[in-house]
């Protein structure tokens, strides 16, 4: 009967021979290609989750960096408003400070002019009492010397009195 298949034992040892040096070669690569390879990818996945767990921290710090600043952030526009607030506060008590000291220096001035225009009066008084009297003693010595007649002393006391009333109206 003939073989179906036509197995004869030299092919069946060809193929042994073949399968061994299959094995052979696969246990090779494996050991030389595969294995290295298999454990460069495990590495570079190791290495890869390694990285994404250092992102994530940094991503984790840089948040927590980020919240801090803003915090910062807020307290200084919280203490600018406060030094603007503080600022303002001082400038409206100098601006007050200002109109009292000017108020006070004004109503000093007045008084110290009121002063001087009352001794100016006082003054301008005396001198004119002073001028009356000496008119009023010349007169009395013209008078008790004869010299001057009526008419002579109605002028002389018209011009006087005239004088005296161009004084008071000088006020």
């Amino acid at each position: 009967m003939e073989r179906l298949l036509g197995f004869d034992p030299q092919l069946l040892f060809d193929s042994a021979v073949t399968a061994v040096n299959v094995l052979i070669l696969l246990f090779v690569l494996s050991y030389f290609l595969f294995n290295p390879v298999k454990n460069f990818l495990e590495k570079r996945r190791e290495k890869i989750a390694g990285d994404l767990e250092r992102a994530a921290g940094l991503e984790k710090k840089a948040q927590e960096l980020k919240a801090e600043y803003e915090g910062k952030l807020r307290k200084a526009e919280w203490e600018a408003e406060r030094i603007l607030e503080e600022a303002d506060k001082r400038g409206k008590q100098y601006q007050a400070e200002l109109v009292h000291e000017a108020k006070a220096e004004c109503a000093r001035l007045r008084s110290r002019a009121e002063k001087e225009i009352e001794q100016q009066k006082l003054q301008a008084l005396d001198e004119m009492k002073k001028e009356v009297v000496g008119l009023a003693a010349q007169m009395s010595m013209q008078l008790m010397a004869g010299l001057v007649d009526v008419k002579a002393e109605e002028l002389l006391l018209e011009r006087t009195l005239k004088e005296m009333g161009e004084i008071r109206w000088r006020r």
